[in-house]
């Protein structure tokens, strides 16, 4: 008698903009290997990486949910009713205010986030700086994805992110 082992996955990259964003990861781990976040379930470069230049940005999903951690925070001021404590029961220290509070708005400054938006959003896994594109996800590339200001035409935003790798664009 045999046994059959089934194993499940979730879906990792499913459309054509998940696509783009694991090529880009790749793109950018042929420049800067150490750039890239490691997983399992995403695939390998399933998962983004961390890089930046004029054109755009990409960051992995960070669940360090430090206060001051642009990509967990959003805002963890002890008087913030949107959000408490962080998972650990940290919250700001007593007197210090996170960026959006502080009116320093760090990512609202540098475009990926507009001043009006409510301080529960983080900044954002990618944002291509021209078009405003701007895209979160939940662990890997493809899941639970939140996307602002998607453009009609991908590809010239694909092109525009590979092109800038290429030339080594600041």
């Amino acid at each position: 008698m045999t046994a059959e082992l089934q194993i499940i996955t979730p879906p990792a990259a499913e459309t054509r903009l998940d696509d783009m964003l694991v090529a880009l990861t790749c793109l950018i781990t042929l420049k800067k290997p150490d750039a890239i976040a490691r997983g399992c379930l995403g695939g390998e470069f399933g998962y983004g990486a961390d890089f930046e230049n004029d054109v755009f940005l990409m960051h992995h999903y960070c669940w360090c949910e430090r206060f001051d951690c642009p990509w967990c925070a959003g805002c963890w001021c002890e008087d913030n009713s949107v959000r408490g404590a962080s998972s650990d029961g940290k919250t700001a220290p007593p007197g210090k205010k996170c960026d959006w509070c502080s009116n320093v708005h760090r990512w609202a400054d540098k475009g990926a986030l507009r001043p009006d938006e409510p301080p529960h959003y983080g900044a954002p896994n990618f944002w291509h700086k021209k078009t405003g594109l701007r895209i979160w996800w939940y662990k890997w590339i493809g899941r639970d994805m939140h996307i602002k200001n998607q453009p009609v035409n991908l590809t010239v935003i694909f092109e525009d992110c590979a092109a800038s790798i290429k030339r080594g664009a600041s």
